[in-house]
């Protein structure tokens, strides 16, 4: 095989290399925003909506923000972190008392909806 000869066979190879490399991040990439959800990190992502369908106000806390939700309202919250697949929300009363938790799995299309008298203990 002539010298030009073996060199383009280089080349050709080189270039059939890096279009598989490419394609094969594209195909991670495509993965992991269908499993995780939008990889934009600007895009707040998967969240939850609390309904406080008790008789009095509580705080809600996850690991970033602590609301008070007056009975009757309900407040938004974003996942902390990309790629999260759950929330653990803390229920306290006014007095600091918790009351219990909201385990949420949280849902990549749509936002989720809990109310606060589904707690369980934590």
């Amino acid at each position: 095989m002539s010298l030009a000869r073996r060199r383009a066979t280089l080349r050709i190879a080189a270039v059939v290399s890096v279009l598989a490399g490419l394609a094969l991040v594209f195909s991670i990439l495509a993965t992991l925003e269908y499993r995780y959800g939008p990889i934009d990190p600007t895009d707040p992502g998967w969240k939850v909506l609390v309904i406080n369908d008790t008789d009095r106000p509580v705080h809600v806390k996850d690991a970033v923000e602590d609301f008070v939700i007056p009975a009757g309202q309900q407040e938004l919250y974003v996942s902390p972190g990309p790629g999260q697949l759950n929330m653990n929300l803390s229920v306290t009363d006014e007095a600091g008392q918790t009351l219990g938790c909201l385990r949420v799995e949280l849902d990549r299309s749509k936002t989720v909806t809990t109310f606060v008298s589904s707690m369980g203990s934590c």
